[in-house]
C-alpha cells in the first residue's frame, strides 16, 4: 500500500506477507493498494476492521488508487 495516488519512490508504507486480515491504521484521502500476489490471489480493502463489508476484489498483478478514509482493513486470499 502507498501513500497518495502513486508509488511513491517504491516505498510502500504498508507490505502483507501472508493471507488473511491485516488492519491498517489512520489513514485519510487516496491511496494506492497494489495486489503482488501470484496465482490468482485476492486483495480486498474491507471497512470492516476484521475484514468484513469489503469492497469488491483486486485481481493478482493489479493496482488501484482508493479513497481509503473508510477501509480499515486489507484482506488476502487464495
Amino acid at each position: 500500500m502507498y501513500p497518495g495516488a502513486g508509488w511513491n519512490g517504491d516505498k510502500p508504507i504498508y507490505r502483507f506477507y501472508s493471507y488473511g486480515v491485516h488492519k491498517i491504521y489512520n489513514r485519510f484521502g487516496t491511496d494506492r493498494i497494489f495486489n503482488n500476489q501470484t496465482g490468482g490471489a485476492k486483495a480486498y480493502a474491507c471497512k470492516g476492521a476484521i475484514g468484513t463489508n469489503c469492497l469488491g476484489n483486486q485481481a493478482a498483478g493489479t493496482y488501484w488508487d482508493y479513497d481509503i478514509t473508510p477501509i480499515n482493513s486489507i484482506k488476502l486470499a487464495k
